[in-house]
């Protein structure tokens, strides 16, 4: 499955490499990601994502590749989930497209390869979750990027708390994928109740 989404971040083109190639700084923007080690471009973590009712984890690992001279950011991650069969991998291909000096869009490129019970959801309804996702990254990643690694104020102006690195609390996105598979579930269903209640019929 291919999708593509976009966002924007408040900071230059070499202040946003640096903080995107910085995967413990910017791993804890991504709601419900935790980073557990860290190898050079090696690395292993945890992704949480709630669906409603449904909840998935998963563990896995990946590799990150920096094209500095490009600006593109390449990561091939793959996991299973903690409870449950299913599965996931994806290549993600980050190009970084300054518009100024202090501001940068991100086009963000990806492979995605699901088995288990997200595979029930189709395309639309993936590019609507990782849209919902990348915003909530791209402010709390703004909001990381107005603090200095110190955690003093870059400029007189206070600075925004920086992101809680202890929580990895997953984004709840039950109004994106539970609306509408409601939506085509509810005909089949009513569709199964007529059925049964003709065979009954000819029954008696």
């Amino acid at each position: 499955m291919q999708l593509t989404n976009e966002f924007s971040i408040p900071a230059g083109a070499e202040q946003a490499w640096a903080a995107l190639t910085d995967l413990q700084r910017v791993v804890p923007c991504l709601p419900g990601a935790s980073l557990d080690t860290l190898d050079d471009a090696d690395f292993t973590g945890k992704m949480a994502v709630k669906l409603g009712p449904m909840s998935l984890r998963y563990a896995g690992s990946g590799t990150l590749l920096a094209e500095q001279n490009a600006r593109r950011i390449v990561v091939d991650a793959k996991g299973g989930e903690q409870r449950g069969g299913g599965n996931a991998a994806a290549t993600i291909t980050a190009t970084l497209h300054p518009v100024d000096a202090t501001r940068t869009t991100v086009r963000v490129d990806t492979d995605l390869a699901l088995s288990g019970r997200p595979a029930q959801f189709g395309r639309g309804i993936m590019m609507e979750v990782a849209g919902r996702m990348l915003d909530s990254f791209a402010t709390n990643l703004a909001q990381e990027l107005s603090t200095v690694p110190t955690g003093e104020p870059a400029s007189d102006s206070p600075a925004a708390p920086a992101i809680d690195r202890a929580a990895a609390e997953p984004l709840d996105l039950a109004g994106v994928g539970l609306v509408p598979v409601l939506k085509r579930a509810v005909p089949v269903a009513a569709a199964a109740l007529v059925v049964a209640w003709l065979i009954r019929q000819r029954r008696r």
